[in-house]
């Protein structure tokens, strides 16, 4: 007969955080996040963006707009991450692009340059997604018609911020 081993408390903690479905998971990290402080909450993020993305890609839909919630948060650290989830999602699910592309350009807009320079990253590589998305698109004329109306305002505000840039 083997001897019964208790499991510390710890332990007892993690087997019953894997034994949760992702989704509780999810959104009992996301609400850690709304609570903690700048590097927690990254650790909160990256996590929910390990499982939304790559372990379960069926749970971005219903996630995008709660993490797209973080763009408003004070640190530009968790800016620039929102960011890089909404163009990972776009990769991950081009149908996303419509939600996300008004998303990125009102971000472009941030005070902070460092949120600027990753917002523009991400929209010169989603904008070629767009092109191959809007050929193959099965979404409703008007949802592409203001994705592009988006696109077309960020690229604007984009040269006019290089263009101010080099007036001086």
């Amino acid at each position: 007969m083997a001897n019964f081993v208790p499991l510390s408390e710890q332990q007892e903690a993690d087997e019953a955080t894997e034994s949760k479905p992702t989704t509780q998971k999810v959104i009992s990290l996301l609400n850690e996040a709304q609570l903690e402080q700048r590097q927690k909450k990254m650790d909160c993020l990256y996590q929910v963006k390990e499982l939304v993305i790559n372990k379960d890609p069926d749970l971005l839909d219903s996630f995008l707009d709660e993490v797209i919630a973080f763009q408003q948060d004070t640190s530009p650290e968790v800016r620039k991450f929102v960011v890089q989830f909404m163009q990972d999602a776009c990769k991950t699910d081009d149908g996303l692009l419509v939600r996300v592309i008004p998303m990125l350009s009102y971000m472009i807009e941030d005070l902070n340059s460092s949120v600027v320079k990753r917002v523009m990253t991400a929209f010169m590589q989603l904008y070629m997604m767009a092109f191959v998305y809007t050929v193959k698109s099965k979404s409703s004329p008007e949802d592409i018609k203001e994705m592009w109306k988006a696109l077309h305002e960020t690229k604007l505000r984009a040269v006019d911020m290089l263009e101010a840039e080099n007036d001086g």
